[in-house]
């Protein structure tokens, strides 16, 4: 009587385990198109500097994943406030009571400094 090994299991479920991880990793991402809306007010303010500071990280994020669109809009020219409007629309939120600065997400809103960090933080 042969002896029975215990070894074919363990390496098959090695090798389905390997398949699922490369299927996995050959996977284009989603595209994630993000729109950034500021406004700002004093050039000398910190926040400001923090709004400056958020667009360059989504530059940042677009530079290093070919999946990520990103359109920053200062709401002082009349084509960041009609890019708002529209982004808005497609949201289905009304434009006039957004917190800023505000993020869309594939139409997904993060409005203020607080969602949007928790936002980036994903990245």
């Amino acid at each position: 009587m042969k002896p029975t090994s215990t070894r074919p299991a363990p390496f098959l479920a090695a090798i389905l385990a390997l398949t699922l991880l490369v299927l996995a990793c050959g996977r284009t991402p989603e595209p994630v198109s993000l729109s950034y809306f500021y406004l700002p007010i004093c050039p000398a303010c910190p926040e400001t500097a923090q709004m400056e500071a958020i667009g360059g990280e989504l530059v940042g994020i677009a530079r290093t994943h070919d999946h990520v669109s990103v359109e920053i809009h200062d709401l002082r020219r009349d084509e960041g406030a009609l890019a708002l409007r529209e982004a808005a629309d497609a949201a289905g939120v009304n434009a006039g009571t957004l917190a800023f600065p505000v993020l869309f997400e594939n139409g997904r809103v993060h409005e203020d400094f607080e969602q949007i960090d928790r936002y980036l933080a994903t990245w």
